[in-house]
């Protein structure tokens, strides 16, 4: 049998690999790196991961939320003629 011991990650190596994921969205890079002190790399990989599938679903809301509102204000405006 082998054992093998998955240690926590140093906030440098956070760092590195946060940026790698969440390239697209620096400003979450530095609370995710505070919250995964402690977590092995598979454990902060997957914070990185969710963090940026919440901020895409974040992002996908907005965009059918502006595109419902020019529907509804180009719908109003064609009911009064403007």
């Amino acid at each position: 049998d082998i054992a093998v011991e998955f240690k926590t990650m140093t906030k440098e190596n956070r760092e590195k690999m946060a940026h790698n994921i969440l390239r697209d969205w620096k400003e979450m890079i530095h609370d995710v790196v505070e919250r995964g002190e402690g977590m092995t790399p598979a454990q902060f990989q997957e914070l990185c991961v969710q963090t940026a599938f919440s901020r895409i679903e974040d992002d996908e809301r907005k965009v059918i939320f502006l595109d419902e509102y020019e529907n509804e204000k180009r719908d109003q405006g064609r009911s009064t003629g403007t």
